[in-house]
């Protein structure tokens, strides 16, 4: 798919079936002698999957945000600001993840000081993100 899929290539299309199917029959097929079996069952990368929601949920205000905030047309991906936001993007996300995606899933009641604290938790990101929007007139 490497060799075929460029920036001309429709997608979602059929060619897009390409890496899709190819994805599906590697992981069907691979057994624990396999590098693709040792990889995908690699520790790091199954917490990643785990908090992948989460960071897919934080990735996107974390860098609108310090875009706007540091007053950058565009990221240069090998500079501090960018690694920054990298690691504030994995930090927000591994505490949403255990302190709000886990209780909410797998209890049947949440507490009340763990509701509160979550709460309070997103209501002053709410309010950090107003405050500098406001301050810098809609981060322009």
């Amino acid at each position: 798919s490497y060799i075929i899929i460029d920036t001309d290539s429709v997608h979602p299309g059929y060619v897009t079936l390409i890496p899709t199917i190819s994805t599906a029959i590697l992981l069907y097929f691979s057994s624990g002698t396999l590098l693709a079996h040792h990889i995908l069952w690699n520790k790091l990368l199954r917490y990643i999957g785990k908090v992948s929601f989460s960071l897919y949920l934080w990735h996107h205000i974390v860098f609108v945000s310090t875009k706007d905030l540091l007053n950058i047309s565009h990221f240069n991906p090998y500079s501090l600001v960018s690694y920054s936001a990298i690691l504030l993007t994995f930090i927000l996300s591994v505490i949403s993840y255990h302190y709000i995606e886990l209780p909410f899933r797998y209890s049947k009641k949440i507490s009340s000081r763990l509701f509160a604290a979550s709460s309070i938790f997103v209501i002053g990101l709410i309010l950090i993100f107003s405050i500098g929007s406001i301050s810098t007139n809609g981060f322009t």
